[in-house]
């Protein structure tokens, strides 16, 4: 069980928008978990069971990386609490900055809101708006043949 108010240390960084943390309390008890950044669909990257290579997903992945990496994270949770690859969809903070919606607003991701999962979405679609305006990340370049931008 992920407790809302626990600190997890980010272990590993998959792409943009997974990553893959421990708990950061008891040591007999620890165990890794797969996240998923709800909200948003970085670029994919290929890894392990996927061959896409996106626009801007390497960028996507190492940005995450910086910012998370051997850190440590709290996670709070929507409505649905895991996918269906089993994944816990949580909204990652740092400090006080959610990292979702910065992903987002350094246009390091596109934003995908799945229902049931709605909270926040007026704060991602600013963030969106932000980065889009700017021609951030994604925006600079790779939207132009990008379905997920129209």
């Amino acid at each position: 069980v992920i407790g809302e108010t626990d600190m997890y240390l980010v272990e590993r960084v998959i792409d943009g928008d997974t990553i893959y943390v421990t708990s950061t309390g008891d040591l007999d008890s620890k165990s890794i978990i797969k996240v998923r950044l709800l909200g948003i669909n970085a670029p994919e990257i290929k890894h392990q069971g996927n061959d896409v290579n996106e626009c801007y997903g390497n960028e996507s992945k190492d940005f995450l990386t910086k910012l998370v990496l051997g850190k440590k994270v709290r996670l709070e949770s929507d409505t649905q609490k895991q996918d269906i690859y089993n994944r816990e969809l949580r909204f990652v903070y740092l400090g006080d900055e959610m990292i979702n919606t910065f992903m987002l607003e350094n246009g390091m991701a596109y934003k995908l809101f799945i229902p049931p999962n709605r909270s926040y979405e007026l704060e991602f679609d600013m963030a969106l708006e932000y980065a889009k305006s700017n021609l951030y990340g994604v925006w600079t370049y790779c939207y132009l043949d990008d379905k997920r931008a129209k």
